[in-house]
């Protein structure tokens, strides 16, 4: 495969594709953002029980800016890098996205009130989580090395 300068796509180091790191990331933060939005109940309030998937709305929001966390880190990436920083930084960002797209999904709900109503928390908390804690992830991967 060719070598390119800036590190992209096709630049094989230690027998793997480093430039698949930022899509990789990506990837791993948006699937379990999108099952999350999927199958995280909803709020029901209200005396006729209304439904509002409020982590299917709150979610894509969140989501954004690890996404940019993911893309500034992968893009200080040197030629020179061990490729095991690169897969452990992926796999760092999957579990944690993971485990916010089970929480939200699997967490007990709120419940309040004789009607009930019943608020999804976790589903809005879980995903605030992974933000703050992707950033500190990129963070590390981008100043462990010096």
């Amino acid at each position: 495969m060719p070598e390119h300068p800036d590190g992209a796509l096709g630049h094989r180091v230690g027998g793997g594709l480093i430039g698949l790191a930022p899509g990789v990331a990506v990837a791993s933060i948006w699937v379990p953002t999108l099952l999350l939005s999927v199958f995280a109940p909803d709020m029901v309030t209200g005396s006729h029980q209304e439904h509002l998937p409020l982590g299917g709305l709150i979610a894509w929001l969140w989501a954004a800016a690890p996404t940019g966390y993911v893309l500034m880190a992968t893009h200080a990436r040197e030629e020179s890098d061990d490729p095991s920083r690169w897969l452990g930084f992926e796999l760092s960002v999957l579990t944690i996205w993971v485990v916010v797209a089970l929480a939200g999904i699997f967490a007990p709900e709120l419940v309040t009130g004789s009607d009930p109503t019943r608020i999804p928390l976790v589903a809005v908390v879980a995903p605030i989580a992974g933000l703050v804690a992707t950033g500190f992830v990129a963070l590390h991967v981008t100043t462990s090395h010096r």
